[in-house]
């Protein structure tokens, strides 16, 4: 049975802190140029991962200490996307939380976990060429030697992962809150903000339902280093994706997409 009240801005958000400045006449950047800059922040992002995850940039930057043909350097490398994408979240929820007019409501903590949902796009180009500068031929002393964007493509994808697992927080009580009250069920949204309420909520279910996939094929390829039962890793980790990358990335889109247009009204 369809609720017969329509639901305002207010009742459609899972949490109750919201970010709204009280200083007059202050006006709020519209969602579409938040989307935008998102989207310039995501190109900008992934270009630069392109010049400093090359396995000789980082050779010659760090020294010869990483970037070595045989190192392994992912397995703790990960920590300066993961560390990078946290710290710049904290800084940002500490300028709102010491700005005139802001800082009502939240912690650092909601919002360096909120921002953790946003899209995210580096990860998935360096994934895309993970495999250049790999040949069958390239082995030295019985040990492969690893593509030019190799460990910066697995250091990614395991920081994505975790940031990923993060930001479920999020997703997941978005989710949550949306199936206990009959939200996905036709008929149940009314008002004026029932279709951008739905474009969020959708948003979460999609990136909460694929969100394990790349822990997975993590697991398989780190086993792999080990016992080599995978007749080709690469293939998997492009699969792993091509599946979560997608759904993820789209489904962050969408949950941003309605947030956005939500807060805009409150």
């Amino acid at each position: 049975m369809a609720n017969p009240s329509p639901q305002t801005p207010r009742d459609l958000i899972p949490w109750g802190w919201n970010i709204t400045p009280n200083v007059p006449n202050y006006n709020c950047p519209s969602p579409s140029s938040i989307l935008g800059t998102f989207g310039i922040v995501s190109v900008l992002v992934s270009s630069l991962n392109l010049i400093t995850g090359h396995r000789k940039v980082i050779n010659f930057v760090s020294f010869g200490l990483f970037g070595k043909e045989l190192g392994d350097s992912w397995r703790f490398m990960f920590l300066v996307p993961l560390i990078t994408q946290l710290g710049a979240n904290a800084f940002i929820a500490y300028l709102y939380q010491h700005t005139t007019g802001f800082g009502q409501g939240f912690t650092i903590i909601d919002l360096m976990l909120f921002y953790t949902t946003r899209p995210r796009m580096g990860w998935l180009v360096l994934t895309c060429v993970i495999g250049w500068g790999i040949r069958e031929e390239n082995t030295r002393g019985g040990q492969k030697l690893k593509g030019f964007y190799e460990n910066s493509a697995k250091g990614a994808i395991l920081a994505e992962i975790i940031l990923m697992i993060i930001a479920s927080f999020y997703y997941g009580r978005t989710m949550h809150f949306a199936v206990t009250r009959g939200y996905y069920l036709r008929g149940h949204l009314t008002g004026p903000s029932a279709h951008d309420a739905h474009i969020m909520y959708v948003g979460a279910l999609l990136y909460t339902v694929f969100l394990y996939t790349p822990l997975f094929y993590l697991v398989l390829l780190v086993i792999d280093e080990k016992f080599g039962f995978l007749d080709d890793p690469l293939a998997s980790v492009l699969l792993a994706v091509g599946v979560t990358g997608t759904t993820t990335w789209l489904g962050s889109w969408l949950f941003w997409a309605g947030y956005v247009h939500l807060a805009q009204d409150l």
